[in-house]
């Protein structure tokens, strides 16, 4: 687990923030059963000002760096990455 401070801007606005990275499969015992995905990671943006606190959430899968059998050459990013950002704040 790493956390570092961050400013998140959101609406146009800096708020003081902290950024959580974990890699829960990093010590599994049954990681080699998922190659691909055992250096997966999760990244928390976190503000504590922001309603609901979570700016952003991501995770990435870094993949196992093994040649692409088509083309012979390794991956070039991420084997998979999805993030999901807040956008804007409705109060009704």
């Amino acid at each position: 687990k790493r956390q570092v401070p961050v400013i998140v801007i959101f609406s146009g606005r800096e708020y003081m923030g902290k950024q959580i990275t974990i890699y829960p499969y990093a010590d599994d015992p049954y990681n080699k059963l998922f190659e691909q995905h055992k250096d997966k990671h999760y990244v928390f943006t976190l503000a504590d000002e922001l309603p609901g606190m979570i700016y952003q959430i991501k995770t990435v899968s870094p993949g196992s760096g093994t040649k692409d059998p088509t083309t012979k050459s390794r991956p070039t990013g991420p084997l998979l990455s999805e993030t999901i950002t807040l956008r804007n704040i409705r109060l009704d």
